[in-house]
């Protein structure tokens, strides 16, 4: 029975430890823009005692079922930058990389030397042109010496000349499925489909929606429990130690 709780101590410490990496990750992320908290789900199992005789008793461990996000908008932050656009709703612009379309919230944009709206780290931001047959869009060109940008609430790009072409907000089924590929991107196998519920907010950016102090709260919980648990296993340590010196002293 004490190899028992030392197996289930065990179990839990590994638990509050992803714990604490997801806390960790949402603090230092709590600047980025566009960036989703995460929590880490736990699930039970139970497994056949060790030494339980004919009654087959079980112990609970915890096992890690995934990583959960919190998909609630974030903050809006006006920039007074016409390429700085932020989602209201569900939607996520698509963008095209050397590994095919990805997704994100971070609209952080600019003109590229050939004209062609990117993301800051140079990826093409993408039209809607093949989001009605769950397809990449077409990367779109603004020109170098255009000015007076506006964008409408469903993503229209206008300027001086005219109409230019309308962002793909896209939206995902699973959307918890989506895999993170850095630099606030997004990867699933899920075709996309029009983010009907969602409106662009030009010269805005979203912040990350994680809340400061209830990470903070929750890093201090997870710390006691981890430590309340490590002097369970020293107090399981301590008794079978006790055992063992008492058996070499009838031995």
């Amino acid at each position: 029975m004490l190899e028992n709780a030392l197996y289930v101590g065990l179990s839990r410490q590994l638990a509050l430890r992803r714990q604490m990496d997801a806390i960790a990750n949402n603090i230092a992320n709590m600047n980025t823009t566009g960036f989703k908290k995460e929590s880490v789900m736990f699930e039970q199992a139970l497994v056949d005692a060790r030494n339980s005789g004919p009654r087959r008793d079980k112990i609970a461990f915890a096992t890690e079922r995934g990583t959960y996000r919190t998909l609630r908008d974030g903050p809006l932050t006006p920039t007074g930058n016409p390429l700085d656009l932020a989602i209201s709703g569900s939607g996520y612009f698509q963008v095209q990389t050397d590994d095919g379309a990805r997704y994100t919230r971070n609209g952080n944009f600019r003109i590229n030397a050939d004209g062609f709206l990117t993301t800051n780290e140079g990826f093409l931001v993408l039209d809607d042109s093949g989001l009605a047959a769950g397809l990449p869009g077409s990367p779109i060109e603004i020109g170098t010496q255009t000015t007076n940008i506006t964008i409408t609430d469903d993503g229209l790009i206008n300027t001086p000349d005219g109409p230019v072409a309308r962002l793909a907000l896209a939206r995902f089924d699973a959307p918890q499925e989506m895999r993170k590929t850095g630099n606030s991107l997004y990867s699933t196998d899920e075709p996309p489909k029009q983010a009907t519920d969602s409106t662009v907010r030009q010269g805005m950016l979203e912040g990350s929606n994680v809340q400061a102090v209830i990470e903070m709260t929750r890093m201090i919980d997870v710390l006691r429990s981890y430590q309340s648990t490590q002097k369970l296993l020293e107090t399981d340590n301590d008794l079978q130690r006790r055992a063992i010196e008492r058996l070499a002293q009838v031995s």
